[in-house]
Parts: C-alpha cells; sequence; structure tokens
C-alpha cells in the first residue's frame, strides 16, 4: 500500500470507461477519496466548492488549450496538486503545463500503479516546497529578529560613547574658558557648510559629530599650557599640536566614528601643506576636517 498523508480527496476528471473506473478503485482501495467528474468544463466549478487536495485530468490525444486549463485551474485552487493524463505524446504541450505549474504530465495508456506513485511522488514535492517554504520563512524572520537587536544594542552602544565623548568635551572646555561653547558653534557651523554642499544626512551627522567632539584630545595638554597668557614655546606648541592625534586615537577603538576620527586627526592641516599633523595638501585633506578648519576659523574671529 502507497504511503499517503490522509484524509486526500482527489477529484478525477475524464469520460466514463473501464479504465478510469479501474483507476477509480484502485485509488480508494489505497485509502484515497476520489470524487468524479466527466470533463474539465465540469470539474472546474468544483474546485472552489469542495476541498480537494489533488486532481487527475485526462486530457484529448491533442489538447492546445491545456495550458490555459492548467493556469484556471490553478488559479482557483493555487495548492491543488495537478496531474495530467494524455494518451498522446505532445511534448511542447507538457513544458507548457508543467511551465504553468501542473505537477506532472504522464502520457501513454492509464496505469494505475503508475498514477498513484506519481500523485505521491507530486505530493512529496509540494510538501516539501511547502515546508522549505516555511523554513526560509522562519530562517528570514529570525534574521530579521536578530538585525533589529542588533541594531537597537549598536544604537545603545553608540549613543553611550557618545555620552562618554560629550562627557570628556565637557571636561576640557571646563579646563579653558575660551573653550567653552565653542565645540558647539564648531559642530553647526560645519553641519551647516556640509547641508549647503549637498552632503547625505549621515554626512552632515557625521561632520556635527566631529566638530563636537574634535578638540577632544586637547585633554592631554597640561593646564598650564592652557591657561598660559603669553606666546607658547615650541616645545608648548608641539604639545597643543598633539592633540589632534591624542583625538583620533580616542575615537579609533569606536568603528562607528571612524570617518569621524580622520575629520578630527586632520582639522589643522592646511590646503597648502603646511598644517598638522601629517603635511596633508588640498583634495588629500579629507572633506570634512576642512568644514571643520572653516568652520573654527570664522568661530575664533566672531568669538571673543
Amino acid at each position: 500500500m502507497y504511503a499517503f498523508s490522509l484524509p486526500t480527496r482527489v477529484l478525477l476528471a475524464g469520460e466514463e470507461s473501464p479504465t478510469a473506473d479501474d483507476l477509480r478503485d484502485q485509488l480508494q482501495r489505497q485509502g484515497f477519496e476520489v470524487v468524479r467528474a466527466a470533463s474539465a468544463s465540469e470539474a472546474l466549478p468544483m474546485l472552489a466548492r469542495l476541498k480537494l487536495d489533488a486532481m487527475l485530468l485526462e486530457l484529448a490525444t491533442t489538447d492546445a488549450f491545456a495550458p490555459e486549463l492548467v493556469t484556471e485551474i490553478l488559479r482557483i485552487e493555487p495548492k491543488l496538486v495537478l496531474l495530467l493524463l494524455s494518451e498522446g505524446n505532445d511534448a511542447r504541450t507538457a513544458v507548457l503545463c508543467l511551465q504553468a505549474g501542473a505537477a506532472d504530465y504522464l502520457t501513454g495508456p492509464s496505469d494505475p500503479g503508475t498514477i498513484i506513485r506519481a500523485l505521491q511522488a507530486a505530493r512529496e514535492r509540494r510538501e516539501a516546497r511547502t515546508a522549505e517554504h516555511l523554513a526560509a520563512r522562519a530562517v528570514r524572520e529570525e534574521m530579521a529578529h536578530m538585525a533589529a537587536s542588533l541594531k537597537r544594542e549598536q544604537e545603545r552602544v553608540s549613543h553611550l560613547a557618545m555620552a562618554t565623548l560629550d562627557a570628556l568635551v565637557c571636561v576640557v572646555e571646563a579646563r579653558d574658558a575660551w573653550l567653552a561653547g565653542h565645540s558647539v558653534r564648531v559642530a553647526e557651523l560645519a553641519a551647516c557648510l556640509a547641508a549647503e554642499q549637498g552632503r547625505t544626512d549621515a554626512e552632515i551627522d557625521a561632520v556635527r559629530i566631529a566638530g563636537r567632539v574634535h578638540d577632544i584630545g586637547m585633554i592631554s595638554v597640561g593646564d598650564g599650557i592652557l591657561s598660559k597668557e603669553g606666546p607658547l614655546t615650541s616645545e608648548e606648541f608641539d604639545q597643543v599640536k598633539r592633540h589632534v592625534v591624542i583625538g583620533s586615537q580616542i575615537l579609533s577603538p569606536l568603528p562607528q566614528f571612524g570617518l569621524i576620527g580622520s575629520f578630527v586627526r586632520s582639522h589643522h592641516e592646511r590646503w597648502d601643506g603646511r598644517g598638522y599633523p601629517d603635511g596633508l595638501a588640498g583634495e588629500t585633506i579629507p572633506w570634512g576636517a576642512r568644514l571643520l578648519a572653516a568652520a573654527e576659523v570664522y568661530d575664533a574671529l566672531t568669538t571673543s
């Protein structure tokens, strides 16, 4: 006896004949519930009315409309396992029917054993595809859940990192009265310049953050130098110049701030190559660093 998921209701559509009767009897002996229809036109209304698992449709020797019929049957009942039985051997029609969604296209005399095995194989293929679709959907849902969780965690870490950097900036600004509010002004000026250039929202946010933390490396500069009223010695100025390197090093462990770190490191470079720390010139200076430099000069000229 052929293994099959029961209950299975099969619609056998075709002219009454001893062969059709024999097929019906064998299907019933194997545990199938068989419903008969004399033709495809009689079977179509039954599809919407009956809960069918499979359909065996006998075709005329040459049936040019078989592919269209397959399409219509599966439009009415998309989950139906549809097997076509034809005594002809029209390869083109067979291919078109299979492309339209038929589970199998059997040719030659109707052998009940072959038909039952084909029905079983078609049903197993359909069940396997359903299981694959369910598994794929479960994987997609799990991946979406993991991606959402990862995004939330990344946002939490970014917020925590930014809060820590803000705290360091506040420490720097508290040590020098002139620096108080400087980073916020530079951040907004640089962001406005980036917007005028037509930069993306992500780029504007990056240069705004860079402006906020561009002098964070000043935390490494001694109080005596920060508060000194007279000119700095060359050694003292070298220590001040180190703040851009220290700032980029503070940001370097944070991968999401990689671009921002390059802006911070290079915001004292000059177009003519006479800036620091790397002596970059012209277009080799990161675009965000050039905006920070312009914003910082403007703030220095307009802030008493």
